[in-house]
């Protein structure tokens, strides 16, 4: 379960990226950025580099850099809730696959809509069907 949940939080991060501001005039990729410049940082698209993750839009858990993904961002600016956001997923996982059977998708892939936000990844809705385990 553990290696699931790694590897769902690489491939469908939940939240791409974060704003941020320089502190000073700082070079980014060649270009000169003066401080107090406003930033959209999508870390999450590390997650997609061929160089670390083959195939990156395989659902792969038996990669054997699994751990390494960059869902809750990197450095001082870590997410503070990993910990408790793997457990949640660990949990829920569990949880369902205990009580439901015979998940499928409704619905094409490529039919499933978000809200239109660049920060974070939210379905409209996920069209289901299950059963329940005896």
């Amino acid at each position: 379960m553990t290696r699931f949940v790694e590897e769902f939080l690489r491939l469908e991060p939940p939240v791409h990226g974060l704003s941020r501001m320089t502190t000073k005039e700082v070079e980014l990729g060649g270009k000169l950025l003066p401080k107090g410049a406003h930033l959209l940082l999508l870390y999450a698209s590390g997650n997609d580099d061929e160089n670390n993750f083959p195939s990156p839009r395989k659902f792969d858990t038996t990669r054997v850099n699994l751990a390494r993904h960059l869902t809750f961002g990197n450095g001082i600016h870590r997410c503070i809730g990993l910990a408790l956001a793997r457990m949640e997923i660990k949990v829920a996982a569990q949880e369902l696959a205990r009580r439901l059977e015979n998940f499928k998708l409704t619905v094409a892939l490529e039919e499933i809509r978000y809200f239109p936000t660049v920060a974070t990844r939210n379905a409209m809705n996920l069209p289901l069907t299950f059963s329940r385990r005896r």
